[in-house]
Formats: C-alpha cells, structure tokens, sequence
C-alpha cells in the first residue's frame, strides 16, 4: 500500500485525482483548509501530522488565478506569493520532516510563451507575469531541497463535470450555449490536459519514485479558435458562428502579459 498526502485535494485537479485513486494507494490526510490544515501554518501541520508514515506528498495546493495574481506582482504579502511560495516551503519541511517523496505540481506559466517548437522540460523557465513567477520560485524551492522530489508540470487541465468553477472546455460550452463566445485567438497555442489522464500519470509517477521534471500534459497543442471549433462539432454548435482574433494584438493593449505559444511536448513522460 502507497500512503500519501495530498495538499489541495478539494480543487479541480485534487477531487478528481481522490476519486480516480487505485486500490494500491491509501489517502492519509488530505491537507486544505476545509479540513482545518493550511500550509502556511507550518507548527500546526508539524503537530497534526507528526506521527503519520507517509511514503509521498503530493502538493496540488496552490493560487491559480492569473488575473488576480497580476494585480499582486510584486508583492510578497499577497496570497499568490504566500500560498504558492511560502506554502511550498512549508510542504518541504514537512517532507523533510516525515521522510517521504515529494510531487510538486506546476504549470506551463513559468514558460514566456516565445519559442515556437515544443517546450521540453530542459527549456530553461522565464515567466513573464506573476503567477508563473511565483510556480517558478516555488519550483526551484523543491529542486534545492534534498529531498526525492518530482514537478509535473501541467497545462489548461479540464473535466468532463466539475461543480466548482467552469473550467477551459466548459465555459466555452457554456459560452456558446448563452451565444456571447468572444472572438478566439488564432494565434494562441496551448496544450489542454485531460484531469483523468493527468491523474493516471501522477500515480505512475509516485509508484516508479519518480525524480525529476515531467511535463504531464495533452497530447495536443492547438489555437484557441482551433478548440472552441473542436467543442462546438462535438457538442453540435454552429462552428461557423466564432468569431477570429489575435493575441498578438490584444497583447498591445492588454492588463497583463499573455503567453504566445504554449505547445508543451509530454514525450519524457511516454
């Protein structure tokens, strides 16, 4: 039996990778705040979870509103910074503590979106808004902690049902049902992940010990006006009706900087 500990288990990724665990894995704890655990409370976490034997930690907690991180950047007080960075230290201390692997989950966002073929994981990370910087600094974090560590790096993840926030396919569904889908970059390329397949991976990860950067991601990377075309033939939408835009303009004019291509290639993990 594998014992893990999962932070953040009650979000998208989280409740999914809960449901779809194998028999040959045990939850411990799963450590969020709706439990009454926060991972910016490292006392308390070291008290309640001294006694446990865990052989990994899988950490998915994490603040993943772009738009609101960016109006954070820069600041070390703001949530995006204390629950991505500080959070992240307090989970490796924890590791540390308990003697057990880590799976730090991060994102796509600590690329800038400029090289035009498929990142890999040896691409050196340069993210360009506040979000991806502070996954990066919680990245290299795990990379200097000594500890077994893995980061999956993962990108758009989306569900078939999720009762929390509408995520990338489904508020596109949603848009076109309601008809106000807005205009859709054509030259925006991102690389959506299915939670399902996303999850399988991860408890291969943990089962084989994984250490290392693995980019677990789709097999895919299309535009956003190729996608929202692909959602609207497989649930009988007017295709003809989505409107074209570019990014490349709206960056012009843009609150925050926007990422360009974002293909990411998952052919280490394969």
């Amino acid at each position: 039996m594998i014992n893990i500990l999962v932070t953040g288990a009650s979000g998208m990724i989280g409740s999914k990778f809960l449901r779809l665990l194998p028999n040959d894995f045990q939850l411990i704890k799963n450590i969020d705040r709706t439990e009454g655990l926060d991972i910016l409370d490292y006392p308390g976490l070291s008290t309640a979870l001294s006694s446990v034997k865990a052989d990994a930690i899988v950490h998915m907690a994490a603040f993943t509103d772009v738009n609101a991180a960016a109006g954070q950047e820069g600041k070390p007080e703001g949530m995006c910074f204390q629950i991505n960075v500080l959070g992240t230290q307090n989970v490796v201390k924890l590791a540390k503590q308990l003697n057990c692997q880590l799976i730090h989950i991060s994102t796509d966002y600590v690329f800038d979106g400029a090289k035009t073929e498929e990142y890999v994981e040896t691409d050196k990370p340069n993210p360009i808004e506040w979000y991806g910087k502070t996954k990066y600094e919680a990245e290299k974090i795990v990379m200097g902690s000594e500890l077994n560590w893995c980061i999956a790096r993962t990108a758009y993840p989306f569900l078939a049902q999720y009762p929390g926030k509408l995520d990338l396919v489904r508020s596109r569904i949603k848009q076109m049902k309601d008809g106000n889908l807005p205009p859709q970059f054509t030259d925006h390329i991102i690389t959506p992940t299915f939670v399902d397949q996303l999850s399988v991976a991860l408890f291969k990860l943990i089962r084989s010990k994984a250490v290392g950067v693995y980019h677990l991601t789709g097999d895919t990377s299309l535009s956003d006006f190729d996608l929202s075309v692909s959602i609207a033939k497989q649930f009988s939408f007017d295709e003809t009706k989505i409107a074209k835009s570019s990014l490349s303009e709206f960056n012009k004019s843009a609150p925050r900087p926007y990422q360009q291509r974002m293909a990411m290639s998952n052919q280490k993990f394969e």
